[in-house]
């Protein structure tokens, strides 16, 4: 599978199960690179799907809102999904 911030190294982080990934999510619902994340110069953090088979959601998987093929910048109180593993994004910035 390609992905399309190959093109920026070093940009945020590759979640998945794959062992090349910087965040290893032990899920069998999560694909072997299921994601990216990653924080802007404003401290803005946005996550973009992968191709992966399950999809990434925002809020609860199947009620939410899919992140297809473009990024979505998370808002404080926003919850990302992958498979069945939930990561709740407080908006603090680095």
């Amino acid at each position: 599978m390609t992905d399309p911030f190959d093109q920026y190294p070093g940009c945020g982080y590759v979640f998945g199960r794959d062992r090349s990934c910087d965040v290893r999510v032990d899920d069998e619902y999560v694909s072997p690179r299921h994601c990216r994340v990653w924080q802007d110069a404003n401290g803005d953090l946005w996550v973009v799907d992968l191709g992966s088979t399950n999809g990434t959601w925002i809020g609860r998987p199947g009620f939410g809102r899919r992140v297809y093929g473009q990024p979505h910048k998370l808002a404080a109180g926003e919850k990302l999904c992958i498979g069945r593993t939930a990561i709740p994004w407080n908006g603090a910035k680095a």
